[in-house]
C-alpha cells in the first residue's frame, strides 16, 4: 500500500500484511517524520 499526498514529495509504503515487522514500521515512521508517540496518538483517533 502506498500513501501519497500531492504536496509532499515523500511516499509512505506500508506492507499490506496482518503484522508488520518492528524495523519496517520504525523505518517508515522515520521517513514520514513521525515519532512512535505521534503514531500511537494518530491510531487512537
Amino acid at each position: 500500500m502506498v500513501l501519497e499526498k500531492p504536496e509532499v514529495r515523500n511516499h509512505l509504503s506500508i506492507p499490506d500484511h496482518r503484522e508488520v515487522g518492528v524495523g519496517t514500521l520504525l523505518g517508515e515512521l522515520r521517513k514520514a517524520g513521525l515519532t512512535v508517540a505521534q503514531f500511537i496518538e494518530l491510531l487512537d483517533r
